[in-house]
């Protein structure tokens, strides 16, 4: 029997029991990248065309819980308690995606709950690795042309094309920025885009952005933590950032608009 020629559902449970029947087997595949757990519950399985199989690795020195989000967007336990220094081999498919989360944290099949870690999903028909290192995820999953509109709340219509323009333009400000490039950080901004310290002073317009992020000292990681949509053409992004200096760890909040089908910020606060 072909596993094509079978309902998505039974394909994966076929495919997981072939799989699991061979412990011992090699990954030949990639070293996936860790995606970032609320996108990925903001996706869902595509396509059961090309069988995969993925060997999650748990280093995260504590008990893992692993769920597939199904075709239509909800989470099904495959594996509870995966011990710490476990492995375990799934049988999956490419375009779909799995979701971690910490056991004992509260986590069941409804959307949302417990601690998430991480998402991965299958790159190649060989043999996968996913390493659960007990650190957020940050990856973007991929966007499957087959997708339909992902389930989300919020009143955005193109959430998954949405979230990576504001993931790619936070990327881009922090790259300008740690290389002082003060007139491509200012770019990222509208005309009237300003920053505001913690105490509230305001730095507005391009010109004087400019002269902000080009005379800036030390390097500074940035890392997303959560992407809201009041409504279509805003977006509301908490970063958290981590300096190499004795400033340690700070968050901001940025604002985004969107114009004319283009995101810039509008903006830009660090918060006390």
């Amino acid at each position: 029997m072909k596993v094509s020629s079978l309902t998505p559902r039974f394909a994966l449970l076929l495919w997981s029991l072939v799989a699991l029947s061979d412990v011992h087997a090699t990954a030949l595949g990639a070293t996936l990248t860790p995606l970032d757990p609320v996108m990925v519950e903001g996706s869902r399985s595509v396509s059961h065309a090309t069988a995969a199989r993925i060997i999650f690795v748990n280093q995260s020195g504590a008990a893992v819980d692993i769920y597939w989000i199904a075709y239509d967007g909800k989470r099904m336990l495959y594996r509870a308690n995966l011990a710490a220094g476990a492995f375990w081999q799934a049988g999956t498919f490419l375009t779909h995606p799995w979701l971690v989360v910490a056991s004992g944290t509260g986590g069941t099949i409804a959307r949302g709950t417990g601690v998430p870690l991480a998402g991965f999903e299958a790159l190649t028909p060989d043999g996968d690795t996913a390493l659960i290192t007990g650190t957020r995820g940050t990856g973007v999953p991929p966007v499957h042309a087959q997708d339909a509109p992902p389930i989300v709340t919020g009143f955005t219509r193109n959430y998954v094309s949405d979230v990576n323009s504001i993931r790619a333009l936070v990327k881009a400000f922090a790259d300008a920025r740690n290389a002082r490039d003060g007139n491509a950080a200012a770019a990222l901004y509208s005309e009237d885009g300003e920053w505001l310290s913690e105490d509230g002073h305001p730095v507005r317009g391009r010109p004087l952005l400019a002269s902000l992020w080009g005379s800036v000292t030390g390097q500074v990681q940035r890392t997303i933590s959560s992407i809201d949509f009041p409504s279509d053409n805003l977006a509301v992004v908490r970063v958290e950032t981590q300096y190499d200096d004795s400033r340690g760890r700070h968050l901001e909040a940025f604002v985004f608009v969107k114009n004319d089908g283009k995101w810039s910020i509008r903006v830009h606060q660090s918060i006390p």
